[in-house]
């Protein structure tokens, strides 16, 4: 077992050295940096991953959205579920009502433990079992406001 862990880990810090000598603004969706300058004009952003740590920090500056961001927190900070995770963070930021974006079954079930909405990012990787709104595009968060009021007028899961 702990092979395997020293193995994993070599492995995080290759891809972490890769993305810092090699990744570019390309890594992101189409109109994300965009979407979120408007977004933190009106809300605080955060980011919850399952990675290891540095990972977000570097996908960050490669994206140049950190200054963007109130904080993160990462499976490699609290070594535990993404759903833990989300709540960790929240109670560290004082957060009362938010909202989680994603695309794959991991971060729906994540945003039920946590206990808030979760909107699905259609244009990525899954198909989750549930979610409270669908966006097909990135751009589509800067209607956010919309999507929160909707989201409280109708908060029955799909």
């Amino acid at each position: 077992v702990s092979e395997r862990y020293a193995l994993m880990e070599r492995c995080m810090e290759r891809e972490d050295a890769f993305l810092r000598e090699n990744a570019s603004e390309a890594i992101a969706f189409e109109g994300v940096k965009e979407t979120l300058t408007e977004l933190a004009k009106n809300y605080r952003l955060f980011i919850v991953s399952n990675s290891q740590k540095g990972y977000p920090e570097i996908t960050m500056q490669k994206i140049g959205v950190e200054h963007l961001f109130s904080g993160h927190l990462c499976f490699g900070d609290t070594q535990t579920n993404k759903g833990k995770t989300i709540k960790t963070l929240m109670a560290m930021y004082d957060i009362k009502d938010a909202v989680y974006i994603g695309d794959t079954q991991g971060d729906y079930e994540a945003a039920l433990i946590a206990g808030i909405p979760f909107i699905w990012a259609a244009f990525g990787f899954g198909e989750p079992e549930g979610y409270a709104m669908k966006i097909d595009s990135f751009r589509e968060l800067e209607n956010i406001s919309k999507i929160i009021i909707d989201i409280n007028i109708d908060n029955e899961m799909h």
